[in-house]
């Protein structure tokens, strides 16, 4: 759940704050100097959450539980000895 809290607010918090960012260096300097500076922020961003989060940095979705039941409920294959959460149309 947490990390859905945490993605709802990348995806709609990021580009506002980009966006005030570049408007606010752009006004203060040149549009060259916001563009340098956004992505100099951005790379200095990943790395540092690289390094304050190193179990993100070592996620691996074949080995996660939860995508291989999410592929295997799209194919309609059984879960663990589990039938799918649903029926496959018959023209499967």
């Amino acid at each position: 759940m947490l990390t859905l809290c945490i993605e709802l607010i990348s995806y709609s918090s990021g580009p506002l704050l980009g966006d005030v960012e570049s408007g606010a260096v752009a006004a203060a300097f040149t549009p060259r100097v916001s563009v340098l500076s956004g992505r100099i922020i951005c790379v200095l961003g990943v790395g540092a959450l690289a390094l304050a989060l190193p179990q993100f940095r070592r996620y691996d979705a074949r080995h996660h539980q939860q995508p291989v039941h999410t592929r295997c409920l799209r194919a309609r294959m059984p879960v663990c000895g589990r039938r799918p959460w649903r029926k496959p149309p018959a023209y499967l």
